[in-house]
């Protein structure tokens, strides 16, 4: 477990779980770039933490690869996945892993690596690191009179942008489909006079 200092004297308990020890390396280099912003401290319990920090190596496909790492880390805590993408290429696009993440509670991050290289110097892992960076600030830490509250609950899911923007098309099609019968009215009723 690691404990993050975040600026202002608060704390976020943070667990590392790598089931593969494939990454270790990259693992270990993450968590000093975060140290260097963050402050980390090894701990050991992952039933003291505030959040899980998986490390999860795509291997094969990465939401086949994402769900299997899902199955094996607990659900009451949230979970920061730092998905480790295998290439040489420092402009690869990687998939972005948020969108293969069917649970709650779980932040994803797209790095980069490269066995012989460990972590690429790139400008995907540096924003990656940013957002994990930004997530963790701003999770607030458990306090002693709540030790088991959830840290970062996520607000309910509103897509009210959605709705508007739904809104706004049926309008249009609606406005569209009018004109075009009038015109084929028009059409027909000038063709019937002809």
């Amino acid at each position: 477990m690691s404990f993050f200092e975040i600026p202002g004297g608060t704390k976020t308990r943070v667990f590392s779980f790598n089931q593969s020890d494939k990454c270790l390396e990259v693992q270990s280099k993450l968590e000093k770039r975060l140290n260097k912003r963050l402050q980390l401290r090894q701990v050991d319990s992952v039933d003291n933490c505030d959040v899980i920090m998986a490390f999860v190596p795509i291997v094969s496909r990465a939401g086949t690869d994402i769900e299997a790492a899902l199955q094996n880390i607990p659900t009451d805590r949230p979970v920061i996945l730092m998905v480790l993408h295998h290439t040489f290429d420092v402009n690869y696009i990687a998939p972005q892993s948020k969108r293969c993440v069917n649970r709650d509670g779980v932040f994803a991050a797209d790095f980069l690596f490269y066995e012989e290289e460990g972590l690429l110097e790139c400008l995907t892992n540096e924003e990656a690191l940013k957002s994990v960076t930004d997530y963790l600030i701003s999770m607030e830490p458990r306090t002693q009179d709540n030790p088991l509250a959830p840290v970062n609950q996520q607000p309910p899911r509103r897509c009210w942008n959605c709705l508007g923007v739904s809104v706004v098309v049926v309008v249009v099609v609606v406005i569209l489909v009018g004109i075009a019968l009038l015109i084929y009215f028009f059409i027909q009723k000038s063709h019937g006079q002809g």
